[in-house]
């Protein structure tokens, strides 16, 4: 989307950029493991963030589930650029 308005000989016209929004972990829940083979704990986690929800599966205890969980949340809001000081190539350089 170009932003069209009343721009100076020396201004170009600014690209909007889409809204992002953060994932933050909503629940972790014991879940059965995907072989079977329950020898360690399983856990399903999920993420959300306002316009949709992503699923995960992990192995390990409570503790660690939630690390990850919140981890991988992290990486999320890094790449699409709604952490604090994250920068995605398609955000507009000024």
């Amino acid at each position: 989307m170009i932003m069209s308005g009343k721009a100076g000989p020396e201004e170009k016209p600014r690209q909007l950029m889409p809204k992002r929004y953060r994932f933050s972990v909503d629940r972790i829940e014991k879940a059965d493991a995907p072989d079977g083979n329950n020898n360690r704990p399983w856990h399903r986690y999920v993420l959300v963030s306002e316009c949709t929800e992503i699923t995960g599966f992990c192995t390990g205890n409570s503790e660690e589930v939630q690390a990850h969980a919140h981890q991988v949340a992290e990486e999320l809001n890094t790449r699409n650029g709604s952490a604090p000081g994250g920068w995605t190539s398609r955000q507009m350089q000024a």
